[in-house]
């Protein structure tokens, strides 16, 4: 039996045409540029990378095509010549769910590419199955999608975190109040459960904040967007 990859479930609307990879390695480069700095317009780009300004045009140009970035307006106050759109992220493009579990509580939280939290929920875990439990995460998750009007074309995938400690592939050795959770392969249960990729990670390697990563990994993995463990972080110690 083949070991189980997210990365292998990724829909292909979401890959660069004919390719495995979502974003090729310059896209990337300007992609975190544009995240650590949006509303920077295109010609400030350039100055911040080694690439000529046709390559950076024509990258742009082909994010933009295929909806990964937002061509705004002008940028006002960059003096005489060609006026420069400025550049975000567009969150329309992808979403991705971050389900934390906890020994008594799963967070829930739905983001979007350009870094909007759209919603949050949780699900007490007193007394509840495994399955009774991801029933309700998965209901919770739908409500949010209806709530916020998201569609399924742009749901990227789930990032999971469990409280343990990691053991191999997407097994993990969780605290006795998560037995049920413990020693089984988590990726397709919960690849399953949504129909999308889901990345595992070990919410314990963190301490007190159990799931730092999790609601933007699907996202970071793909797009290799920076600085992502900072607002996680920031979240998950915000709920405390």
């Amino acid at each position: 039996m083949d070991a189980y990859s997210a990365e292998a479930l990724i829909h292909e609307r979401f890959r660069r045409s004919g390719e495995v990879a979502v974003v090729s390695t310059n896209e990337r480069k300007l992609l975190q540029l544009i995240w650590r700095n949006p509303g920077i317009s295109r010609a400030e780009i350039t100055g911040h990378t080694d690439l000529t300004q046709q390559s950076v045009h024509r990258i742009l140009d082909h994010l933009a095509e295929r909806g990964v970035i937002s061509l705004g307006s002008a940028k006002p106050g960059l003096g005489r010549g060609q006026p420069s759109p400025m550049l975000r992220l567009n969150g329309s493009h992808a979403y991705a769910c971050g389900i934390s579990v906890n020994t008594d509580v799963i967070g829930i939280c739905i983001m979007d590419l350009a870094g909007q939290i759209l919603g949050e929920r949780e699900v007490p875990l007193r007394e509840l199955t495994m399955n009774q439990a991801l029933q309700l995460v998965k209901q919770q998750v739908i409500d949010l999608q209806r709530q916020n009007g998201l569609t399924d074309k742009s749901f990227f995938g789930v990032g999971f975190a469990i409280a343990g400690y990691h053991v191999d592939g997407t097994r993990h050795n969780a605290p006795l109040p998560l037995h049920e959770w413990s020693l089984i392969e988590l990726g397709p249960i919960i690849s399953g459960l949504f129909d999308r990729p889901a990345w595992i990670i070990n919410g314990g390697k963190s301490g007190a904040i159990a799931g730092i990563h999790v609601w933007r990994w699907p996202l970071r993995q793909a797009f290799r967007l920076p600085e992502l463990q900072l607002r996680i972080w920031w979240w998950r110690n915000q709920r405390r």
